[in-house]
């Protein structure tokens, strides 16, 4: 099975189960925005602190548009939730997703089984900067405000999806043969799962994040990314002892496996506020367009009194 044949068996494998199954989407997605806003400095516009729940609301854009009953939007974004990055062999990530596909051509990779992943990221947090610097041009604008939580909320996914060490990696769903074929063992769902269990929540909820500033949002995420690559062995080591995903939760999760979930979600969210923070510093730089700064200050009360 291809690696681009993986991800939907994954993906559709996830729809036909309990919602358990798809927790990492739902439950470790929204769990990671809620301490990613616990951990955000004081500096941070208080309408973003206080948004936190729609934020998490907001997470789960990316994953719906990967609806197979959305051809044109699925085939261009599913993608954007991956990157295996042994296939570079070494190849330091090129800045841009215009010099990877570039990269790629030269080294006859397929960029769709590499994955883009660390381009989303950046990309939604250049998003972040702007809306942010609209923000400050119109504070009381609540469109901008919404529009804010709304990157941020699409922004905290592709983070969150840094974080599971088997979206980043060529051994997606079992280990993988030379030719790239996977036995499809089910281990991916079962590590999905995991922010579902009460004590990854319980030993996740005592610690305190450090949120950094970020000067480089694609070098910060892919070097995520290899730290994420970095756990796939212990994953692996641990498949014994990962709970079916249907398993009951009164049965006691091993602690090696809950430690290496806390670790994986605390990852998404230190990865997530530093990005969302960063995006908020940054943006005091940005030069806005003349006719953005030429508009009128409560620009949504102008339009609405023209209609």
């Amino acid at each position: 099975m291809t690696r681009k044949l993986r991800w939907i068996a994954v993906a559709a494998a996830a729809t036909l189960l309990s919602p358990l199954a798809s927790a990492w989407w739902v439950e470790g997605h929204m769990r990671m925005v809620h301490d990613a806003a616990s951990a955000l400095p004081d500096d941070t516009p208080a309408f973003f602190r206080e948004g936190e729940a729609r934020i998490a609301f907001y997470s789960m854009e990316p994953d719906l548009w990967t609806n197979a009953d959305l051809p044109a939007l699925r085939s261009s974004e599913r993608f954007n939730h991956f990157f295996d990055i042994e296939l570079l062999g070494g190849r330091p990530v090129p800045p841009s997703r215009l010099e990877f596909l570039l990269l790629c051509r030269e080294s006859r990779l397929e960029p769709s089984v590499v994955g883009t992943l660390p381009y989303a990221v950046q990309e939604w947090y250049e998003r972040l900067v702007l809306a942010f610097g609209e923000h400050r041009k119109f504070p009381p604008d609540e469109a901008i405000q919404n529009k804010v939580l709304y990157i941020a909320g699409v922004l905290s996914h592709y983070a969150g999806d840094v974080a599971q060490p088997l979206h980043c990696t060529v051994h997606y769903d079992g280990r993988a043969s030379p030719d790239g074929t996977s036995p499809g063992t089910g281990i991916h769902l079962k590590l999905d799962a995991l922010p579902g269990r009460p004590e990854v929540a319980a030993a996740g909820a005592v610690r305190r994040l450090q949120v950094e500033p970020i000067q480089d949002a694609l070098a910060a995420t892919v070097a995520a990314i290899r730290e994420s690559n970095r756990r796939v062995e212990r994953v692996y080591q641990l498949e014994d002892r990962l709970p079916p995903v249907e398993g009951p939760l009164e049965v006691p999760l091993d602690p090696q496996v809950r430690d290496l979930a806390v670790e994986c979600m605390e990852a998404g969210a230190v990865l997530t506020a530093s990005l969302w923070h960063s995006a908020w510093l940054r943006s005091a730089q940005l030069t806005p367009p003349q006719w953005l700064r030429s508009l009128p200050t409560r620009r949504t009360a102008s339009l609405t009194a023209e209609q």
